[in-house]
């Protein structure tokens, strides 16, 4: 097999390709989880992937490049159907001596112990359980306050829980989405999701259309620009309350994404990137993000309580502006009815 595809396959069957001693549950401590999304051309792959590459939370979707699975040796590679993951195990972490089913595992979140389904060695592709993304023990991945797998068979492993709540969103997100756009009608309980859903979000005002999560929309609008997967900077997209509703708002800083395929930069020119701020109580009435322009991006607390967004200038808008040619920042703030720049 191509060196080159081994290596973009290793975070999708980390259990038969990642050698970890597994003797003892002290040696998690101190990894985090984090998402990793790849498009190989025939499927989309996102994983919640534990530091230590021993479990992994992956589900796919088809590629919209619709590319044959052959071509880069995804015939070899798990797949999920709609609404489902597969949580992938290191086999040395089992005793495989009585046979080659396993059926007393349990992961316990926190207090809470969820019994796994019997699942079987698999030394080609890895050993994995699958479940529907509807099931309790996914349900309560993102709150979750400890991961614990006990092998039933006298050890246990502690994976923590840091990161894992954002993993398992953007995996769950990128997947749900993924078989929205081909027509699967989503169960209730994954709407949240589904990016660019119309969610109202409890305790608004429904008639608004506010959405579920503006980040949603962020990510969303990631994938579409990037015709598939991309590589996002943990900076590119900044959560906070800019406009005062109590729903979170999101500004994503294009200069962070670097798309997987097609334009590597979209949305950039020589120096500046688009800056879109999606704020809950204006994205349905404008049809989408604020779009501005900036040379990097923060959110800077103001003296009302709320978030401005601080935007990079270029040189000439530096000068422009009389703030000398060492850079600079423009504020932009809500006014309680649109985002304006702070004079």
């Amino acid at each position: 097999m191509d060196t080159r595809i081994m290596k973009r396959l290793r975070h999708l069957i980390p259990a038969l390709l990642v050698t970890v001693c597994a003797s003892a549950a002290s040696a998690q401590t101190g990894a985090q989880w984090s998402a990793v999304v790849e498009d190989l051309g025939a499927n989309i792959y996102a994983s919640a992937l534990h530091g230590s590459k021993t479990m992994s939370i992956t589900c796919t979707a088809p590629s919209p490049q619709g590319r044959s699975p052959l071509e880069n040796f995804e015939n070899e590679i798990h797949k999920t159907g709609p609404f489902e993951v597969y949580i992938g195990m290191h086999e040395p972490y089992f005793d495989w001596s009585a046979g080659m089913i396993q059926t007393g595992a349990t992961i316990f979140l926190g207090q809470n112990g969820y019994r796994l389904p019997a699942f079987e060695l698999d030394e080609f592709s890895g050993t994995v359980v699958r479940l529907p993304m509807t099931d309790a023990l996914i349900a309560a991945l993102p709150t979750a306050t400890g991961l614990v797998l006990d092998t039933g068979q006298g050890r246990a492993f502690d994976f923590g829980v840091a990161g894992l709540a954002g993993a398992v969103e953007a995996t769950l997100t990128t997947c749900v989405t993924r078989w929205a756009e081909l027509g699967h009608a989503v169960p209730a309980a994954l709407g949240r999701f589904r990016a660019g859903a119309d969610t109202p979000v409890a305790g608004n005002d429904s008639a608004s259309g506010a959405p579920a999560a503006m980040a949603e929309y962020a990510r969303a609008d990631i994938f579409n620009g990037c015709s598939g997967a991309a590589r996002v900077d943990a900076d590119a997209i900044l959560r906070g309350d800019i406009d005062g509703d109590g729903v979170e708002d999101a500004v994503l800083d294009w200069g962070g994404v670097v798309c997987n395929q097609g334009i590597t930069r979209p949305f950039c020119g020589a120096s500046m990137c688009s800056a879109d701020v999606y704020l809950s109580s204006a994205y349905g009435r404008t049809g989408g993000p604020v779009q501005l322009l900036a040379l990097g991006v923060d959110l800077q607390p103001l003296t009302n309580g709320l978030q401005g967004v601080s935007l990079g200038g270029s040189l000439s808008m530096c000068n422009s502006a009389g703030q000398g040619d060492g850079g600079c920042r423009f504020i932009w703030y809500w006014n309680g009815a649109d985002l304006v720049q702070l004079k």
